[in-house]
């Protein structure tokens, strides 16, 4: 049912008309309309002054870079050593270096800021006790035109007033580097620089005790004072004299000491591969390996140094405990079968396996009580 036209609607004046559509315009006034839309200030300046600011803060910064004073280079640390003649030497210690500079010497000792130590000696005579060198700083002695570079030994370097250079090794290996030539000595070994050049041979040869001063008694070296005795000369034109014959007659004959040796190509080898460790340890791994092919000394230093150098700088203990037990097979008595044991106790620590490395230690402790490295290894037997 519609119900238009049934329900009685009374019609709206004009002025009605005019009061709702007033209300109704004032009520939609009242209602909240869409959000305004906030108008985007200007940011220009506020960009333009921070720019400002960091240009001159920039400009500022180079301005101090290029106006501040250079700094100072540090210079190393020197200490000069002069020892009376007919006193006691005089012992300098510098890490893990000892240096006696002998009565009547003088030395000049240059320690850098990065550790290298270089002993310059003057005149007389030093002896150096000094511990392997690979991952430690370098150590050499500079006696006027000869530079012996150590790899880890005891040594002594003399040095005479005429210039004559004499180096002995009696643990160890040295280069020698000079303009007449390079040279490795190994221990038991000595090598005379000099205006006759290079003279290598044993520590006791020549008539002389091992270890005899050129500077201050070179009358008892006659082999490394060839201005004194001409006729054990390495000069040809000097080497025979005009003593009598055993029969009675007389003539030249050939003099008793022995023609100089030339350097072993293996030797020179070695303290080549030992010296490029410190740059190239792959390289000098692979030579020390070549080299440890045989059974003389330089194939028993050249495993030992492979052992080392696999713990210490390729940081490889599986390898560093091949190479020890090699040498332990090999060289059972070698001179660094002890060093080899340790270097087993090390490797096996670094491998973590703390077992292996108590039963090394004790190892140790059993062949060599009274070894360098005793105290370490009672530490590492007594792990728990």
């Amino acid at each position: 049912m519609k119900l238009r036209g049934r329900i009685p609607v009374e019609p709206l004046s004009d002025a009605q008309w005019e009061r709702i559509e007033r209300r109704v315009l004032e009520r939609e006034r009242e209602l909240p309309g869409p959000a305004a839309t906030p108008q985007r200030g200007r940011r220009w300046p506020v960009l333009a002054g921070a720019g400002l600011g960091l240009m001159l803060a920039a400009a500022a910064v180079v301005l101090w870079v290029a106006l501040r004073p250079a700094p100072r280079a540090v210079q190393p640390a020197l200490t000069r050593v002069v020892t009376p003649a007919g006193g006691a030497p005089t012992r300098v210690v510098i890490g893990d270096a000892e240096i006696d500079v002998a009565p009547g010497s003088e030395a000049n000792l240059r320690v850098t800021p990065t550790g290298d130590i270089t002993v310059e000696l003057v005149h007389g005579r030093v002896d150096c006790d000094v511990a392997h060198r690979p991952g430690r700083p370098r150590f050499d002695v500079v006696a006027g035109d000869v530079d012996v570079v150590v790899v880890g030994t005891r040594f002594a370097v003399a040095r005479a007033d005429a210039g004559e250079v004499m180096v002995e090794v009696t643990r160890g290996k040295v280069r020698v580097e000079s303009p007449r030539g390079s040279i490795a000595v190994a221990a038991g070994e000595r090598v005379t620089i000099g205006a006759m050049g290079m003279i290598a041979g044993r520590a006791d040869s020549g008539g002389g005790q091992a270890g005899t001063d050129p500077s201050t008694n070179p009358s008892t070296n006659p082999s490394t004072n060839p201005s004194t005795n001409p006729s054990t000369s390495t000069n040809p034109s000097m080497s025979t004299n005009t003593n009598p014959t055993g029969d009675g007659g007389s003539g030249p004959v050939a003099s008793a000491e022995p023609r100089p040796r030339k350097p072993d190509p293996r030797k020179l080898a070695l303290a080549d591969a030992v010296v490029l460790r410190q740059t190239k340890p792959d390289d000098a791994g692979r030579k020390l390996r070549q080299l440890s092919l045989g059974s003389d000394a330089v194939a028993a230093s050249a495993l030992y140094e492979l052992a080392h150098l696999s713990l210490f700088r390729l940081r490889a203990p599986y390898a560093a405990l091949a190479a020890a037990r090699e040498y332990q097979r090999r060289f059972p008595t070698g001179p660094d079968a002890a060093d080899a044991l340790w270097i087993r106790i090390e490797a096996h620590l670094d491998a973590n396996d703390h077992a292996a490395a108590r039963e090394a230690a004790a190892s140790y402790l059993e062949r060599f009580p009274a070894g360098a490295k005793a105290a370490r290894a009672q530490a590492v037997r007594d792990l728990e």
